[in-house]
């Protein structure tokens, strides 16, 4: 079992999932916002980056509820804390890819709408860099 936390499964997941919802209100409750975003401006770079905020304010959110699970699991086995950052690495890491590999969470006015990329192996921390720095 990794890291010995098998008999901990169970309240692990519950703990994942009860972040997940927890991120999924905090983005439907955000909507509106990100709605009056788009319809007041209209810059493509104004809305990437606003996108990027909304989802870093609910990502923080699903994980201070999945924290909240966790603390009752790090008290009972330490090793629950580097799970839970692992998971947290991770799941940053890959939800910020698959977000910028399936468009039609960011497109480009400039594109048909798609389901995918034309560019499938793009990497979206490149293009965070060039729309953070101007480049």
């Amino acid at each position: 079992t990794l890291l010995g936390l098998r008999d901990d499964f169970r309240e692990s997941l519950q703990a994942i999932f009860a972040g997940q919802a927890g991120l999924s209100v905090v983005l439907a409750a955000l909507a509106p916002m990100t709605r009056f975003w788009y319809f007041s401006s209209e810059s493509y770079r104004g809305a990437l980056l606003f996108n990027a905020a909304m989802f870093t304010v609910a990502t923080l959110a699903g994980h201070l509820v999945s924290a909240r699970y966790y603390k009752v699991l790090i008290a009972r086995h330490r090793h629950h804390r580097i799970a839970h950052r692992a998971w947290l690495i991770t799941y940053a890491l890959v939800g910020i890819q698959m977000g910028w590999t399936l468009r039609p969470f960011v497109g480009s006015p400039d594109v048909p709408t798609s389901f995918f990329r034309d560019e499938p192996f793009s990497n979206a921390y490149i293009v965070i860099v060039q729309l953070v720095f101007g480049s």
